[in-house]
């Protein structure tokens, strides 16, 4: 059912596209064979497939985009090149949070790198547009937001999960998990930093950051 709407979604028939996941065209001797994908390999096509139609899907959105700006542009200054090279629209697909059951390493820093982001959202678009108004003496209401400088400073500030993680790496001692568990509980646990937990079940191996 999935792979039919896939066909009908991109325009083939469910006979092409599976053709061209599940087989393969080899050159011998001046001739071609079609050969059959093993289920690795018919993975491995199905995925750089999907990766190449997003792709196409993100440049098609942005020419579009930018056509209109630059018709836009060109209509309204006159000049239309001059215009058009003023404005323009780009997307940027970004890691993005993900849940897991278990979280790993890797995880938390690509949560990390989502916070920093997140924080020079806030500051670009939120905190700096709010001080230029006060500046300018521009009366409006100030948005609610929720700043992440405590969730920033628990991964990455003097005393945090990063520097306990470092200090455990370089120490003399075989590195152990349930130490390193004590080392941040005593840091941030029992009340001591708002968005740090521990689950009651598991707490000799896993933590919980609030963001």
């Amino acid at each position: 059912e999935a792979f039919q709407a896939a066909a009908e979604a991109w325009g083939v028939s469910a006979e092409a596209l599976e053709d061209a996941l599940l087989t393969f065209t080899r050159a011998a001797g001046g001739e071609e064979r079609l050969e059959r994908n093993s289920c690795e390999q018919a993975t491995e096509a199905r995925d750089a497939l999907a990766k190449a139609v997003y792709q196409h899907l993100f440049t098609r959105m942005i020419d579009l985009a930018n056509a209109a700006l630059a018709a836009a542009a060109a209509g309204v200054g006159g000049g239309g090149a001059e215009g058009s090279q003023r404005r323009f629209v780009g997307l940027l697909d970004i890691f993005g949070m993900e849940h897991f059951d278990v979280n790993g390493f890797e995880q938390l820093l690509i949560n990390f790198a989502n916070e920093r982001l997140q924080q020079l959202f806030i500051n670009e678009a939120v905190t700096r547009v709010q001080a230029e108004f006060k500046f300018e003496g521009v009366a409006v209401d100030e948005a609610a937001f929720k700043d992440n400088l405590e969730v920033l400073e628990l991964l990455d500030g003097k005393v945090s999960i990063l520097t306990v993680l470092n200090s455990q790496s370089v120490s003399n001692t075989q590195p152990d998990d349930s130490r390193m568990m004590r080392e941040l509980y005593n840091a941030f646990g029992d009340g001591k930093h708002a968005e740090f937990s521990v689950p009651l079940t598991t707490a000799a191996t896993q933590f919980t950051i609030c963001h």
